[in-house]
């Protein structure tokens, strides 16, 4: 194996030197710089490698959670078609909530239930500082404020992800027809 370590006794530069390697995330909902996935060693991608002759029941695994998910959430959700050329990969599920504040609430009861879902295209690129001056995107604001991503992966119980269904239903409070429609958008 190989390896490698900063040892310093600079806060600022143990600091910077974390951000570079955890893509200039500086904690939830937080970037703070530019930065690359420097955490990917020779056991991880060994890992990776062994993988490769199960890859084909993985990508159906996770193309059966993500047909669960649709059809558990198809009378909540608006679902976007996928262009005609494209592939799903099923690499994340993501829903794009009312809003922030439901986004918000959802995340916060489903991590009461020990479920963590992500915001992985939160905040819009525009509103980072270390890229200004940029213009405003609004659509990309809109969007990264509402999108939450389900979990989705090999192994996901049927019981556990119909327990996040039926929390983000239940947050979401569709018992209402009329805010059906409008509640949860997918984005794919």
């Amino acid at each position: 194996m190989e390896g490698g370590a900063i040892i310093t006794h600079d806060d600022e530069l143990a600091r910077r030197a974390h951000l570079l390697c955890n893509f200039g995330i500086s904690g939830v909902d937080r970037i703070d710089g530019i930065g690359i996935n420097a955490k990917l060693n020779e056991f991880s991608a060994a890992m990776g490698l062994c993988i490769l002759d199960n890859i084909s029941n993985i990508l159906e695994e996770r193309a059966e959670i993500a047909h669960r998910y649709t059809s558990s959430l198809k009378d909540y959700l608006d679902l976007q078609q996928p262009e005609t050329d494209s592939q799903l990969n099923n690499s994340y599920y993501p829903v794009a909530l009312r809003d922030e504040q439901q986004l918000l609430q959802v995340r916060t009861a489903l991590n009461l239930r020990n479920i963590n879902p992500r915001r992985y295209f939160y905040p819009s690129l525009d509103t980072l500082e270390y890229l200004q001056p940029q213009p405003v995107q609004p659509v990309s604001r809109a969007l990264s404020e509402r999108v939450l991503c389900l979990p989705i992966y090999p192994g996901l119980q049927k019981a556990d992800q119909a327990l996040v269904i039926r929390t983000l239903i239940e947050t979401c409070s569709l018992s209402d027809a009329s805010q059906q429609a409008d509640a949860i958008a997918w984005v794919g």
